[in-house]
């Protein structure tokens, strides 16, 4: 092979390895980019909105556990109006990671209802996202359904409707028993919602699960340490609060 041989080639191979990074940026860049077109002023505006709905939930109900955990939304949401800025950020992660979780699902539910989802997505409005999540619920697989009712959860919890997203997370807990990052969803609502014996469960669960297949400093095992370490202070059982907590501190330093 002479010099200009191998000129040539190195410059095909240069060219190829260049044209298929170009393909993967751009493609990635497209699917995966989302970005909230929503200011805290106006999100603000949705929370005072959800707070008057939520009174009016509160007045008309008649079940006292249905009206506690009316009284924890109205609470979360008074908190949310406080600081509108971290709720909005809140609201961006789950919207985001609902998305992605839309992608997944690009073939059952088509291009152009991913695209009207994500649009609404980015302006605050979950309810095209949630739409198209019932309809992989109603007719995907195990693992889709588990996934389907897990973004649910989210977004329901997202829009402080408690009752709702409780209800998602079991199910997919129910669907997928061994997925950790269910079982801490469900077991993080739990708290909030005082049931701690039950957030308890989740919470251990999740754990035992996320020690079994993650290493030791892994991220994720800090937050499901951290997350059984507050249930356990919120029951006011700081002994098994405390060495949870170490661990967690450990593995984030």
């Amino acid at each position: 092979m002479n010099d200009i041989q191998i000129v040539t080639l190195v410059g095909c191979f240069i060219a190829l390895v260049l044209t298929v990074w170009f393909i993967r940026y751009f493609s990635k860049k497209e699917i995966s980019e989302f970005s909230l077109k929503l200011s805290p002023k106006n999100f603000e505006m949705v929370l005072k909105t959800r707070e008057t709905n939520i009174k009016q939930e509160f007045a008309q109900e008649k079940d006292p556990q249905k009206k506690a955990v009316k009284q924890k939304e109205l609470q979360v949401a008074q908190k949310q109006i406080d600081n509108p800025e971290k709720a909005l950020k809140e609201f961006e992660e789950k919207a985001a990671a609902a998305y992605k979780a839309l992608e997944g699902f690009k073939e059952e539910i088509g291009k152009r209802s991913l695209a009207q989802a994500k649009e609404a997505l980015e302006k605050g409005d979950p309810s095209l996202a949630e739409q198209l999540f019932q309809e992989v619920l109603a007719k995907g697989s195990t693992t889709q359904k588990a996934e389907a009712a897990y973004q649910l959860g989210a977004l329901a919890e997202s829009r402080i409707d408690y009752g709702q997203a409780n209800n998602y997370y079991q199910q997919a807990v129910q669907l997928q028993p061994d997925n950790p990052l269910y079982m801490n969803a469900a077991g993080n609502l739990s708290r909030t919602l005082g049931h701690y014996q039950e957030s308890k469960k989740f919470l251990k669960r999740a754990l035992e699960l996320r020690e079994k297949s993650l290493r030791p400093d892994h991220p994720d095992l800090a937050i499901s340490l951290n997350d059984l370490a507050l249930s356990y202070s919120f029951q006011g059982k700081y002994a098994e609060a405390e060495p949870l907590f170490r661990r967690s501190f450990r593995i984030q330093e």
